[in-house]
């Protein structure tokens, strides 16, 4: 993680960024101006402009102070400028030691030192386009029906059925195929139908199987 010293010129990057420049203006002069003056500037500006009583000048550096729940103690964070944001991710998500953590483990490790307005979102957005999270997270298995053997004792005891279309109607008005199969004998036979109602599909598959001895039982592939 960088360190908040020359090596990094955080000091020189808050001073070079006009949002920062002006806070540490407000800061320096102990009192932050009124809303009206800051009404119609960035959302950065404004969010710090709301945490006035939260930061701190020190070191020519703007800090906020941070309360850390899980440990108990409050903690100075260094605001980062727009142009050091995704260094900072950089160095708590991708580096070597920082091993690619998930998002709410990379947030509260950049809370540990850093703070921006947007803070959140920005880690949540940038874990989420990892390339390499991404390849490490196991892939979500299909749930498959477990393969059967349909069991059939005799012909016409049970069909299996398929319908395709929708296609061009034809001069008699149907627009779809049927297609019957016999498990015990394997035989397939094709018909012509106007839709696809199990009105429709029944009346021909009765007609196929000889419905004056019975209709078969029907499986729909």
């Amino acid at each position: 993680m960088p360190d908040h010293d020359t090596d990094w010129t955080l000091t020189d990057k808050q001073s070079n960024d006009p949002d920062l420049k002006l806070v540490k203006q407000w800061l320096t002069d102990g009192q932050r101006p009124e809303y009206n003056e800051v009404s119609g500037k960035g959302f950065f500006i404004r969010s710090l402009w709301s945490q006035f009583n939260s930061l701190e000048l020190q070191d020519d550096l703007v800090f906020r102070h941070f309360y850390d729940n899980e440990r108990k103690v409050v903690k100075l964070q260094a605001v980062i400028p727009l142009s050091e944001r995704k260094q900072v991710l950089h160095f708590c998500h991708d580096a070597k030691y920082a091993g690619h953590l998930g998002m709410r483990k990379t947030l509260e490790k950049i809370r540990q030192s850093y703070y921006w307005p947007g803070l959140q979102a920005d880690v949540r957005a940038y874990v989420a386009g990892c390339d390499k999270c991404a390849m490490r997270k196991t892939p979500t298995k299909k749930k498959r029906a477990p393969m059967a053997i349909v069991e059939t004792s005799s012909p016409m005891e049970r069909l299996a059925t398929d319908i395709l279309g929708e296609l061009p109607e034809t001069e008699n008005g149907n627009r779809y195929i049927l297609v019957v199969s016999d498990y015990y004998t394997k035989w397939t036979e094709s018909f012509l139908m106007p839709n696809m109602e199990a009105s429709t599909v029944v009346k021909y598959n009765c007609r196929r199987g000889n419905s004056s001895i019975r209709c078969p039982v029907l499986d729909s592939l």
